[in-house]
């Protein structure tokens, strides 16, 4: 079977997905130290209660009737391992860089191979995975690669037109011109000012949607 992975959540704003980012951050790890203080990864031995299962298959008679269950395994506390004598599991952190590609899709995982935690039934280290997950944002609001946005506007505006700046997540003020009357529910498309695509080299081909 597969080493499980070790899962690390990271939020971010939206103007990360859209710049792209560099981020240092800690992750908490464990790692098996022998008597002397040293890393050693064997210092693990399966637990015979439960054959390294985690869990115990138990009867149980309940006047004529014979129930079968499964209950965790209280001996090595449902891991399905014990310490050799000596041994101790310590948890530490460690510094890790990640990059954040432009235009990141929400929950994007960013796969780490082998810098998870040591699993002593498969003998391997497990992936480290960072899911990035994308805060709620003030202004815009992401569907697929294009940006959503509303603006308020008076009777007067409505009637006339309205000129206005709207600044972007990369803080340049793109300039808003609507000269015809707007109808409430009317949209506006600002071409190429969406998310970057982060698998095309091309220019952006997203587009923003603004609403009145």
């Amino acid at each position: 079977s597969k080493t499980k992975p070790l899962v690390e959540v990271i939020e971010l704003n939206l103007e990360d997905f859209y710049c792209g980012k560099t981020l240092i951050i800690n992750i908490e790890k464990e790692k098996t130290i022998d008597s002397n203080g040293k890393v050693d990864n064997n210092g693990f031995k399966t637990c015979k209660e439960c054959d390294g299962n985690g869990i115990k298959n138990i009867v149980r008679r309940m006047g004529p009737m014979v129930q079968q269950m499964q209950v965790q395994c209280e001996k090595c506390g449902a891991k399905g391992f014990r310490l050799k004598s000596g041994y101790k599991i310590e948890p530490f952190r460690e510094k890790i860089e990640i990059k954040i590609e432009k235009g990141s899709p929400n929950e994007h995982q960013i796969v780490l191979n082998g810098q998870g935690n040591y699993d002593y039934k498969t003998k391997s280290y497990g992936d480290l995975v960072i899911v990035l997950k994308e805060k709620e944002h003030k202004t815009f609001q992401r569907r697929g690669y294009d940006l959503y946005t509303s603006l308020d506007i008076n009777i007067i505006e409505a009637l006339s037109g309205v000129e206005t700046y709207i600044k972007h997540l990369d803080k340049r003020e793109l300039y808003i011109r609507t000269e015809e009357i707007i109808e409430n529910g009317m949209v506006k498309v600002v071409k190429y000012e969406g998310m970057p695509d982060r698998k095309s080299t091309r220019l952006n081909s997203s587009h923003q949607i603004i609403s009145y």
